[in-house]
């Protein structure tokens, strides 16, 4: 009788401690390190299609939403809590989609995750000229990176040597991916004058943050709804982002700055390996 109780409590023991484990891999996974497979080339030669990572979900603060409000496309308040490290030029960044799949206007997508290396921070200037893009402080600080886009290769331009628009897609801006800025990566709190050019750069940014449009009369008047607005106060910090492989990377060149709130964690960890069960990502 009493070997059988013995039986009995050992494996109690077991599942109780089979049911922690799950517990704690499960909470690891959740909050702490996520494990994701590459599914595309955009980040090449860094991270290629098949290669697994680790993100660093808490360094940088973990975040804190309502995942019902923003699987349904209703207004989603993201609120990050404190972290130990500040995201840095060159990090690799885990993120929601952040452009419409109908047009470039920002969403949070909880379906949808991107991997791209973080080009700029709040406070910087991007310029792209040339196929370089430039980055500058404010204490006057550049670093360059050299862009090179291949027409040939290119997945978002069905006419090799047509100029590849970029955002924020505009006539009056002409932007394209080659040819870009240069404008200001806002930081929370930093307050701009809203003159047309502004108003067509952060339009998107600024329809993201209040719901409400933003519109230029026809004698050049700013308009949020119907309100006349002369300057706006920015309430997230914005990154410029983009793939090592420009040439078949959806990112900050084609949707513009991406709203703090959107990203995920950070890379700490990459390593070839086979296919796996992990959250894929391109």
């Amino acid at each position: 009788m009493n070997r059988r109780y013995a039986r009995i409590r050992i494996a109690i023991h077991t599942v109780i401690v089979c049911c922690l484990l799950s517990l704690i891999v499960l909470l690891t996974r959740q909050f702490l390190l996520s494990p994701v497979r590459i599914v595309s080339n955009s980040m090449v030669p860094a991270l290629a299609a098949g290669d697994r990572v680790w993100v660093d979900k808490c360094s940088l603060g973990l975040r804190v939403y309502n995942p019902w409000e923003a699987k349904h496309g209703k207004p989603v308040a993201i609120r990050r809590l404190p972290g130990w490290r500040k995201l840095r030029r060159g990090d690799i960044l885990l993120f929601n989609r952040p452009d419409s799949r109908l047009n470039y206007t920002i969403s949070f997508d909880t379906d949808t995750y991107y991997i791209k290396r973080c080009l700029g921070r709040p406070g910087d200037t991007v310029r792209i000229s040339e196929g370089v893009c430039t980055v500058s402080n404010a204490n006057g600080n550049r670093v360059r990176t050299p862009l090179s886009h291949d027409p040939q290769k290119s997945t978002f331009n069905e006419h090799a040597h047509t100029p590849v628009s970029a955002f924020p897609h505009h006539e009056q801006m002409n932007w394209t991916i080659d040819e870009l800025g240069p404008f200001y990566l806002p930081s929370k709190g930093d307050t701009i004058t809203l003159s047309m050019r502004n108003a067509l750069i952060y339009k998107e940014v600024i329809h993201w943050e209040q719901h409400e449009t933003l519109s230029i009369s026809d004698d050049g008047k700013v308009l949020l709804n119907d309100s006349l607005i002369s300057s706006y106060c920015f309430s997230e910090n914005y990154y410029f982002v983009c793939g090592d492989n420009p040439s078949v990377s959806n990112d900050s060149r084609y949707w513009g700055p991406l709203p703090g709130s959107f990203i995920v964690g950070r890379v700490c960890r990459n390593g070839k390996g086979e296919q796996s069960s992990f959250c894929m990502t391109k």
